[in-house]
């Protein structure tokens, strides 16, 4: 077992983190292909959350394309969705809508908040697009709609999508990696942490304990209560020495 540590830090005010890992008995996540056509929430391709997460791959062919997903959620629980575009050849601006069951109406949408990196350490793109701890208040079926900013194709992005039903506060003090607070592990391989940066300048730690080669997710939101006075989050994954 490797434990790897993440730290998040920012200037002030409050946040939620969420990383999740795929479960002990599948660690690497296989994302669930595209199921053409999915332009519309009538023929959305659907994501089974059974576990509490799941990836899909698609594509956005032509620019103009859009790939809609669904997924149940019970109400109060908290969604985390990423879009991916490290993978693509082309365009890797992409945006990120969630929508209500009715597929019109738009609960949050979302661009340039994430990296794309293909799932390594290079950073392709900084205008990949990312929905951190939005609660779904009714439960019900859910839709996230991909497609990119600007109607450049992209030749390939993957999306994952977690959601989480419950929450624990971080335990101060969490400052260095020898006091981290123990975030996922191998037999809990969701956990999200309640937590605030304060005062500023302050560094929150946390462990997550894995077997290689694993599917890792970590998503920071910096804004819980949407009220718009959110924190601008730096998050770290940092290596098993604490310190690369």
């Amino acid at each position: 077992m490797k434990s790897r540590l993440v730290r998040v830090f920012a200037f002030a005010a409050a946040g939620c983190l969420a990383a999740a890992v795929a479960r002990p008995a599948a660690m690497v996540l296989t994302p669930v292909p595209e199921v053409e056509p999915n332009n519309t929430p009538g023929t959305a391709t659907a994501l089974s959350l059974a576990g509490g997460c799941q990836a899909a791959s698609g594509a956005i062919s032509p620019g103009s394309d859009l790939d809609y997903y669904s997924f149940t959620a019970a109400p109060g629980s908290k969604v985390w969705a990423l879009t991916d575009t490290g993978p693509s050849a082309t365009g890797r601006d992409s945006i990120l809508t969630l929508f209500a069951a009715d597929g019109t109406t738009v609960i949050e949408e979302d661009d340039d908040d994430a990296p794309g990196n293909n799932g390594d350490a290079t950073v392709e793109s900084f205008q990949a697009s990312s929905i951190a701890g939005r609660t779904l208040t009714a439960g019900g079926t859910y839709f996230l709609r991909v497609e990119s900013f600007n109607s450049v194709a992209m030749s390939a992005y993957r999306l994952f999508v977690v959601v989480t039903s419950g929450s624990s506060a971080e335990t101060e003090p969490n400052g260095t990696a020898a006091t981290a607070n123990t975030l996922v592990t191998a037999l809990n391989p969701i956990g999200v942490r309640n937590a605030s940066i304060s005062p500023a300048g302050d560094a929150d730690f946390y462990a997550i304990t894995l077997t290689a080669p694993a599917t890792f997710f970590i998503s920071a939101d910096g804004d819980p209560e949407r009220d718009g006075l959110g924190t601008d989050l730096v998050v770290d994954l940092i290596g098993t020495d604490g310190s690369t």
